[in-house]
């Protein structure tokens, strides 16, 4: 994901985003993000975007994020498996 985008989808929703570079890393940010008086901050884009999402909702999907996590690790690792053949 665009940091551009991720910063314009947010602010639509309300929120404040800003990124700041990590001194002595090439490319790398810190994200950070404000709602209201809620604080929040992310090492991606990725990370940003379903911390903010989570916000949302309230972390109503955050055991289907989970779930999914380990069976894409699960598959991933069974790819790999198959392709080793």
């Amino acid at each position: 994901m665009m940091w551009k985008e991720i910063k314009t989808w947010a602010t639509n929703k309300g929120y404040k985003v800003d990124r700041k570079s990590i001194d002595g890393v090439e490319k790398k940010y810190l994200y950070s993000w404000t709602y209201n008086s809620i604080e929040g901050v992310a090492y991606s884009t990725n990370e940003l975007a379903l911390n903010i999402y989570n916000h949302m909702t309230d972390n109503k999907f955050v055991k289907h994020q989970e779930e999914y996590n380990k069976n894409q690790v699960a598959e991933d690792i069974y790819i790999a498996s198959v392709a080793q053949w």
